[in-house]
């Protein structure tokens, strides 16, 4: 059986309904390399995925900027959506139907990021400024019922514990606490600016990745312990805010479970390796170079790089993040949300 079509078969059963009632004019992504389409190009970092064979199966076999072969989460979140892929804010001049924030070995805490590279709270500042050009463009009245009515996609704090972790091999509750402070911040700064309706990436299960597999392939249980405490803790507090600000709607994915599924049983999501990188040596870095060996198939590996999920794996996430459960989505899909 095809597991992956499968998964995209459940993700459409209700998806005309959806984007025929959807509401949404635009979408805008903040976060990290699971995010970023480019914006990294603009800027003087080194953090970059501008080379092959990264994109080999995008469009144009294209290396775009995007840690992957192919598309991110939320380029196909956007597809769902009747948009456009939210084009990299630094290489567009053209806003209304959303851009990406998102910046590679970025984080929330300001000593994370790679230099060059834009926290979570340079993003917003950067949102703010485009906000403002929306003004000017639109009008008031315009602007802000774009805003109100588009999807903020939000997927931060990996490389903020994953960091601590490789420095450390420890995670205390007040650094977690610090992660998420620093997210909900800019949550209610973009709240105050007019955002109602957001989708929130839970953690990624840092343990899982094959930089962090221990050599039975199995995940690093430090690593594990604290991305599950640190979802805990976001859930709770997004469910405050969701009952304390009015007017908002808050989505917040499951990417720690899924990614736990995967690494113990790959098979029933259609993939043959769950814990080595498509890209062979890709498994123990973060990059994948070019001229190296990568698997032939990709739609039968989780993982592109040590860090990055493969195209397959993102259009299951999407699938199951666009029309899942309860246990994929809390309150609800993005599906619903967008139909609100």
């Amino acid at each position: 059986m095809d597991f992956q079509a499968f998964f995209l078969i459940l993700a459409t059963l209700s998806l005309d309904y959806l984007v025929a009632t959807a509401s949404v004019p635009a979408l805008f992504a903040f976060g990290d390399s699971l995010v970023d389409a480019g914006d990294n190009e603009h800027l003087n970092t080194q953090a970059r995925a501008n080379h092959p064979p990264y994109g080999i199966d995008f469009e144009n076999h294209q290396a775009t900027g995007r840690f992957s072969n192919g598309c991110l989460v939320v380029d196909l979140i956007a597809s769902y959506l009747g948009l456009p892929y939210p084009p990299a804010y630094y290489g567009t001049k053209n806003f209304q139907q959303g851009a990406n924030f998102g910046s590679a070995s970025s984080g929330v805490l300001p000593n994370t990021h790679t230099q060059g590279a834009q926290t979570l709270p340079q993003q917003v500042d950067d949102f703010q400024s485009m906000a403002s050009q929306l003004q000017q463009q639109l009008g008031s009245n315009e602007s802000s019922s774009l805003v109100s009515q588009s999807i903020f996609y939000i997927c931060i704090g990996n490389n903020d514990v994953n960091n601590e972790f490789e420095q450390r091999k420890n995670l205390s509750t007040d650094f977690l606490q610090s992660v998420l402070d620093g997210v909900m911040e800019q949550m209610h700064r973009l709240y105050e600016m007019g955002a109602r309706k957001f989708v929130v990436v839970g953690l990624s299960a840092v343990g899982c990745i094959p930089l962090n597999v221990q050599r039975d392939g199995s995940c690093a249980p430090v690593a594990q312990a604290a991305a599950s405490s640190y979802n805990t803790m976001l859930r709770s507090a997004l469910d405050e805010m969701s009952s304390t600000h009015q007017g908002i709607h808050i989505v917040l994915t499951n990417f720690y479970d899924l990614m736990v599924d995967t690494n113990t049983n790959p098979q029933q999501f259609g993939f043959e390796e769950s814990t080595r990188a498509c890209c062979e040596m890709g498994s123990r870095v973060l990059n994948c170079n070019d001229g190296v060996n990568i698997c032939p198939d990709r739609s039968k590996y989780a993982f592109w790089d040590g860090v990055h999920q493969t195209e397959a794996f993102n259009k299951i996430a999407a699938a199951r993040w666009w029309n899942g459960t309860s246990s994929d989505v809390h309150p609800f899909s993005i599906g619903e949300l967008a139909a609100l």
